[in-house]
């Protein structure tokens, strides 16, 4: 049964460490183990499909294999036809694995055919049977990191091709479950299901295309897991979000903040327009805009809340927005004109708190001082910018790329992306609200918004930061229950981003 999800996320490394010290703890077996996570596993398939005849499932030979013959036993003890497909001669199982694999044996089911030392054959699965309920991938689990050899290749892509609801173990075979890296050939799953304690790497990044539906199971052990090994990687959800204090009675708007925005180029006004407004509907209690003047009437229209600056610093210093201003987002639409570069310099000399976004990041030289409070929003290419290196190394290493933006710039940063990760350079937050329909322009002009708000509440900057990413997210998810997601715009959070305030 698919639990909900702890707060607590860990490395492959910290897990299989771990695992045997806390099963030495509570002194439990580690086939104990083997066979809850089994049995766990099989009440998943049972629940996707309440009256399956047939499973295909394919076996390694370690302990993620293991795993599948439990779960093998209790679908042949429920009458269920198991076509198992064991990668590696029978010989080579050892430990937890072989003790499951005897058990099965002992069954003498006339419901299972059993196929061994895969590896070495040729044989097509379609030969075994084209039509299967369910299909459940066992075979490498949390240990895997590198590349899936071609042998192994080979009966992956069989594996994809199959026509079933595809369940994978712990993690998807060929995915890196510290770093969510996905080898060439891995194995796509519709629903995985985690036991113990979260696996970082399956919760952020491209891994969410191959793991699909995210079940947990704790196994009954998983509260102990926690309380005997900390993480500084946490998941952000709807049941740990700081309370944001609903306004008393007397408030005014001086006390619910001023938020000045600074971007939006004669040919990008849009952007500027999206951030302001999201200050404001997040509850700014005033929000000014430092815009080009060709931007007037499209930052005005249908706004007119909206207050403007002036777009040159010489100006903007002396400007009441300017010395009112608690937060300020600069970025979103800037351009990359010499003027937009001499802006990004007088305000990050400032010791106002900044949000720096999309064209700011570009420029900027050096690294928050004490006195400073940053929060950086980059996409992986931006981030690769920050710190000279790929689009791919960002994308295979994202929980080391957000830890060394924090700590090289002295700020909080937002690393986007599915799973974005939320990081002060010593913990991270993985928030998982969110939805496919976000890919659409001026997202993050909305999340910078968001952010210059919430930094305006009494809370820790990090969560502040880590709220509005999580309201952006779920704004995005209230809004597609009543349309698509490919039609999602980044305005339509407007509609649903009030219903998350107090």
């Amino acid at each position: 049964m698919t639990q909900s999800l702890p707060q607590q996320c860990y490395s492959a490394t910290q897990v299989l460490a771990y695992e045997r010290e806390l099963a030495q703890a509570l002194d439990i077996d580690l086939y104990e183990l083997m066979s809850l996570a089994g049995l766990a596993a099989f009440e998943m398939c049972l629940t996707l499909q309440p009256n399956a005849s047939r499973y295909l499932i394919l076996c390694g030979k370690g302990n993620n294999g293991g795993d599948g013959l439990v779960l093998a036993r209790h679908a042949l003890q429920q009458g269920i036809h198991v076509d198992l497909l064991c990668l590696t001669p029978l010989s080579e199982y050892q430990g937890e694995a072989k003790k499951a694999l005897q058990t099965l044996q002992a069954l003498n089911s006339k419901h299972l055919t059993l196929y061994d030392d895969l590896l070495s054959k040729s044989l097509d699965i379609g030969d075994i049977k084209s039509r299967y309920d369910i299909k459940v991938d066992a075979v490498f689990g949390i240990g895997f990191n590198g590349a899936i050899k071609s042998q192994y290749e080979n009966w992956f892509s069989l594996f994809n091709h199959v026509d079933a609801i595809a369940v994978s173990l712990d993690t998807p075979s060929g995915v890196n479950a510290t770093t969510g890296e996905v080898a060439n050939g891995a194995i796509k799953a519709q629903h995985t299901i985690s036991f113990i304690a979260l696996k970082q790497g399956l919760l952020t990044g491209i891994a969410a295309d191959f793991v699909g539906q995210f079940h947990f199971a704790g196994l009954g052990v998983k509260d102990k897991f926690e309380a005997m090994f900390s993480s500084t990687v946490k998941l952000s959800h709807d049941h740990n979000q700081p309370t944001l204090a609903p306004r008393s009675q007397s408030v005014h708007k001086g006390d619910a903040g001023f938020v000045l925005a600074i971007g939006g180029s004669e040919y990008m006004p849009g952007a500027i327009r999206l951030t302001s407004e999201a200050a404001l509907i997040a509850g700014a209690g005033c929000v000014a805009v430092a815009s080009d003047h060709m931007n007037r009437n499209i930052l005005l229209d249908g706004r007119p809340e909206l207050m403007l600056a002036p777009f040159q610093e010489e100006a903007l210093v002396h400007h009441i927005s300017w010395k009112k201003a608690r937060t300020v987002v600069i970025g979103p639409g800037l351009g990359e004109e010499q003027h937009s570069q001499s802006l990004v310099k007088f305000v990050t000399s400032s010791e106002k708190t900044l949000v720096i976004d999309a064209d700011a990041l570009k420029y900027l030289n050096g690294k928050a001082r004490e006195a400073q409070t940053w929060v950086l929003t980059p996409h992986a290419a931006e981030a690769s910018q920050l710190l000279d290196t790929t689009v791919d190394w960002i994308e295979t290493h994202r929980f080391e790329a957000v830890k060394q933006i924090a700590q090289q710039y002295h700020c909080v940063c937002v690393l986007k992306g599915p799973g974005s990760l939320i990081s002060d350079g010593k913990t991270i937050w993985i928030n998982k609200t969110g939805n496919p329909g976000m890919a659409s322009g001026g997202m993050g002009d909305v999340l910078s918004g968001i952010i210059a708000t919430m930094l305006l509440q009494p809370i820790p900057v990090l969560d502040a930061v880590r709220t509005a990413v999580y309201l952006h997210g779920r704004s995005a998810d209230l809004a597609v229950t009543n349309k698509s997601e490919s039609s999602l715009l980044a305005s339509d959070l407007f509609v649903t981003l009030p219903q998350l305030l107090p």
